[in-house]
């Protein structure tokens, strides 16, 4: 399939919208049928999308009869969404295409390639901007990330290893489009409302207009592949392109190492589980002694109890299937020793005040490493707001669990600062087999409904997300207060009234 002409992509026009073609309409008279037939002979399983992605769609063809209204799906939507199904197919099948033409130059091949898959996908974005597909951004966003591998300049077959993992990435991003344009945008939306419903509440307004203001208002997603998801002077959104093989630690450690030098950088890990990756970023950034600082969160199967004590079932976090547990904890312990950090074990078993004095004595001492064997939410407490440079999410990842985690830890995060997280996707997750739907992953919608524009969600490399809070802005007391009250009221409501959530129990 020659790229080296002009290629235009045909735009329909839909109900006023300009919407791409589900079957892309490709102008070159000369080359049309080779073109079609080329792209008939090379397509494989690979560029094949996953059956679940496809038969996501189907429902809502029954579901689905008029035209949008407001924030209502409509024809047009799911118009939109198939159209972007059938631009990333065929920005696969042409790659694999030119590989079949061995007399042709590599560097040629992926130039033109490039070229093509920007006026897809690019297309796509420009060409489907309603008001329910707030994650279309990602569109240009993931063509930018192809073009990453170009530029690369790396040997054909490590491009091709590359281009692999990115694809298999950008067909999460499509799951993620979809869930989220579709049934997700109602669960997210109406989590967000109940969350932020006062803050947007105009004198005389309806409830519905209230629900649409806030449904508006939903975070950017952005792509921001491996490298440079931070620096301490701006966000940044540059590096090797996106791979789903990628271990969050290599994304987290590319934050910590943006961080200011001359000053002491302060990270919070909330789900530690075996310490994989706070392991490897203290290896790689603690240095110099004093100038890294430590905390990690976790009950290993025992909340508020010293460390040797049994594990037990615990109510918030997930257990990971009964492998977090003491031994898990104290190996933990033992690998920070052999690698020379100071300890401390703060005793949330002793209550708030003790446990929060001894903090703040281990801190004086230039402790490096604490250890919290508590909730995910509790030892938020002993920090003050705006105080931490990096707070990273792990735990629980039923919604119920990252919100409390969310709502608890946001204000600890200095302005400037930065929130992560892992496993920004929709796969299930084998841990919670016995909770009422427990194989579901709701970190997409529980980060989406909790922040709120004009905030940014970048996606990284391997599943990991960021949020960085606005440099001139501080936590506010009345704000956190006020969010807290309505996500305490929420669960009460959602869930079961006579249960006790920590959350209601936090004081800003």
């Amino acid at each position: 399939m020659g790229f080296g002409g002009a290629w235009i992509i045909a735009l329909p026009a839909v109900h006023g919208l300009g919407l791409l073609q589900t079957c892309l309409t490709i102008v070159r008279i000369a080359a049309y049928k080779q073109c079609c037939k080329a792209v008939m002979l090379v397509s494989t399983d690979f560029c094949e999308l996953p059956s679940e992605v496809v038969d996501y769609l189907e429902p809502w063809d029954k579901a689905i009869v008029q035209a949008a209204q407001d924030l209502k799906p409509g024809p047009e939507l799911l118009a939109c969404l198939r159209a972007v199904q059938e631009v990333l197919r065929s920005t696969c099948v042409a790659l694999q295409h030119e590989l079949a033409v061995p007399e042709r130059p590599w560097q040629d091949l992926s130039t033109a390639w490039d070229s093509y898959q920007k006026k897809l996908l690019q297309g796509a974005s420009s060409g489907c901007k309603l008001p329910r597909m707030l994650t279309a951004a990602l569109l240009p966003g993931l063509s930018e990330q192809f073009s990453m591998l170009v530029r690369g300049a790396s040997p054909s077959r490590q491009w091709l290893y590359s281009f692999q993992s990115t694809w298999r990435m950008a067909l999460k991003l499509l799951e993620f489009l979809q869930v989220m344009s579709l049934d997700g945008f109602d669960w997210m939306s109406d989590l967000a409302y109940d969350l932020h419903r006062r803050a947007f509440r105009k004198a005389g307004q309806s409830e519905a207009a209230t629900w649409a203001a806030v449904a508006r208002a939903a975070p950017a997603f952005k792509l921001a592949g491996h490298f440079g998801a931070w620096s301490a002077d701006e966000a940044a959104s540059l590096g090797a392109a996106l791979r789903h093989d990628l271990p969050a630690n290599r994304v987290v450690d590319a934050a910590v190492r943006g961080r200011k030098a001359s000053r002491r950088f302060r990270m919070v890990e909330v789900g530690v589980f075996q310490g994989n990756l706070t392991q490897h970023i203290w290896q790689r950034s603690a240095r110099l002694p004093g100038a890294f600082e430590l905390h990690l969160v976790d009950h290993w199967g025992a909340a508020d109890q010293p460390m040797g004590a049994a594990s037990q079932a615990v109510g918030t976090g997930s257990d990971m299937a009964g492998q977090s547990n003491d031994t898990s904890m104290r190996a933990v312990w033992r690998h920070f020793g052999r690698h020379g950090a100071r300890r401390v074990e703060v005793p949330h078993w002793l209550g708030l005040s003790k446990a929060c004095a001894t903090l703040a004595d281990a801190q004086r001492f230039d402790a490096d490493v604490a250890f919290h064997r508590s909730t995910s939410v509790g030892p938020s407490r002993c920090f003050e707001d705006d105080s931490l440079d990096l707070v990273y999410i792990d735990a629980d990842h039923k919604w119920w669990s990252v919100l409390q985690d969310l709502s608890a830890w946001w204000p600890k995060v200095r302005p400037g600062g930065l929130m992560m997280g892992h496993d920004f996707h929709f796969n299930t997750l084998m841990e919670r087999e016995e909770l009422d739907e427990g194989s579901i992953n709701d970190v997409p919608i529980a980060v989406a409904a909790f922040f709120r524009a004009p905030s940014e969600v970048l996606l990284h490399s391997g599943f990991v997300w960021s949020v960085q809070k606005s440099k001139n802005v501080g936590s506010n007391t009345s704000e956190v207060s006020l969010q807290r009250q309505e996500l305490c009221e929420l669960l009460r409501r959602r869930l079961k009234p006579h249960f006790r959530f920590e959350i209601c129990d936090l004081r800003p």
